[in-house]
């Protein structure tokens, strides 16, 4: 297919079958599309696709981004990337909680832990009779603000200050063996808030 649309090019072709002689050599034994994503906007329309080449001893990722300026236009190759990594270092970025650095199994212990947390007090603010006003502190518990994430392929953590998550966790993965799990985890201020206030509230004068 990349080859069929990049035969308008005489330059692309050239390009393609550059990148064909560094691919290793053989059958692959499997394929899979992991990604595909469209994008549709006044700069034009592009396809970006992922592919995985599965071998007996590595992995082959490809990455191709198409373009056009309108659905009028043919689709020609605006970028195309290619990654080998053997299966040693593919089993090296997999999810390993025990082999995980500190910082990284805190996020994801704490992206196990706040959902529930959360959860529990949300539970708690819902049957209070004597809370008021109760829809604000529903809101107000359901919410973590600022996220950190921790990637577990590169260990790598990153904090938004700004961001706002629903019950302050999650977890994605790519699909792709080249990519890790990400958590991330955000900072459960109102459900905090709402227990103090509850402690203070029934403390005696």
């Amino acid at each position: 297919m990349i080859a069929r649309l990049g035969g308008q090019s005489e330059r692309a072709q050239a390009e393609i079958d550059r990148i064909q002689t560094l691919l290793p050599s053989g059958e692959p034994l499997s394929s899979r599309l992991t990604t595909m994503r469209a994008q549709v906007g006044t700069s034009g329309n592009r396809l970006w696709g992922v592919r995985e080449y599965e071998y007996s001893e590595h992995v082959v990722r490809a990455e191709t981004t198409l373009y056009r300026d309108n659905a009028e236009q043919p689709w020609s190759i605006e970028r195309f990337n290619v990654n080998v990594l053997s299966r040693e270092a593919l089993a090296s970025r997999g999810l390993n909680f025990a082999a995980e650095p500190p910082s990284v199994q805190a996020v994801i212990v704490s992206a196990v832990v706040l959902p529930l947390f959360m959860l529990a007090t949300f539970l708690a603010a819902l049957f209070q009779t004597d809370l008021k006003p109760r829809w604000v502190w529903l809101l107000l518990v359901s919410f973590g603000f600022g996220t950190i994430s921790a990637n577990t392929a590169t260990d790598a953590l990153t904090f938004l200050p700004v961001s706002i998550q629903l019950f302050g966790a999650g977890a994605t993965w790519s699909g792709s063996v080249f990519d890790g799990w990400v958590f991330s985890a955000a900072i459960p201020f109102g459900a905090l808030f709402y227990w103090l206030a509850r402690m203070f509230s029934k403390r005696p004068a």
